[in-house]
């Protein structure tokens, strides 16, 4: 899918964007390819994403957008498996020169177009009387209500949309009212039935499952900056910067924060 290059203030936008959804100082962006060396997925399982979108229909004849796809992963893998047609959009573009290279290896380009966007923008383009898409994903971006905001309007009336997002333990942030502004279970499941959609799934991860992935993640991210460190000695301080940033997300997942999966069907019938 070709599209117009990014303006220069555009393009700069853009990489501000990418540096603020993983924590990271914009000095880093010109690294960001070894940084996240070796990591086809940034977050969310592939497989466990796919296998919901399957148990919610999605087949060789639907059409799904992937909003901050990062490298493509869980789009290609669903383009492979389900057989269904994949929009993928991301503000990182070595994100997206690393998806489309992956999808062409894997023979799956004419089933899944990656575009250089921000997600906010591409969202906001979409003609909402078209509703496109079976199922809209949001996976580890935004926090649930502007997930919710965005993702709702792209798909058809029984349509599917996917947001990875955390809710707060009621029992651990009772007293830490630096917590309260996010939802709890309860409020989350509240927030997404709006509408009269329902919420047909949530993948909520144990806490030992939880720390096993960050664990691996995180040994991989600081062997990629000790590498990006002995060639580049000036970018040490951003590099403990972010790696110190990730340590106290991690810390709290699966204790305040518990991640979840949220599948929500929209209200309606599909059309098709």
């Amino acid at each position: 899918m070709n599209r117009t290059p990014p303006s220069p203030q555009r393009a700069a936008s853009l990489r501000r964007e990418v540096a603020r959804s993983v924590d990271a100082p914009a000095s880093l962006l010109p690294v960001f390819n070894l940084l996240f060396k070796d990591m086809p997925s940034l977050g969310s399982s592939p497989r466990i994403v796919v296998n919901m979108l399957q148990r919610a229909g999605i087949g060789p004849r639907s059409s799904i957008l992937d909003l901050a796809c990062g490298k493509g992963a869980i789009a290609i893998s669903a383009a492979r498996r389900l057989r269904c047609s994949v929009v993928a959009v991301d503000a990182c573009e070595a994100f997206i020169h690393e998806a489309v290279a992956s999808a062409t290896r894997a023979n799956l380009a004419k089933r899944a177009a990656f575009i250089h966007d921000d997600a906010r923008a591409f969202a906001s383009r979409a003609d909402p009387n078209r509703r496109p898409y079976d199922a809209a994903l949001m996976l580890g971006l935004w926090g649930i209500i502007e997930a919710r905001r965005a993702l709702r309007p792209l798909v058809k009336p029984g349509g599917h949309y996917i947001i990875d997002d955390a809710f707060r333990d009621e029992r651990l942030t009772r007293r830490a009212p630096e917590f309260h502004q996010i939802p709890t279970r309860a409020e989350s499941l509240a927030l997404l039935e709006r509408d009269g959609d329902r919420v047909i799934e949530v993948d909520i991860p144990t806490p030992s499952r939880i720390r096993a992935l960050n664990a691996a993640l995180y040994r991989r991210l600081a062997a990629n900056a000790s590498a990006i460190a002995r060639e580049r000695p000036s970018l040490r301080p951003a590099l403990s910067t972010f790696l110190e940033n990730q340590r106290h997300a991690n810390r709290l997942l699966g204790r305040e924060l518990r991640p979840a999966i949220w599948v929500v069907r929209r209200a309606g019938f599909k059309k098709y």
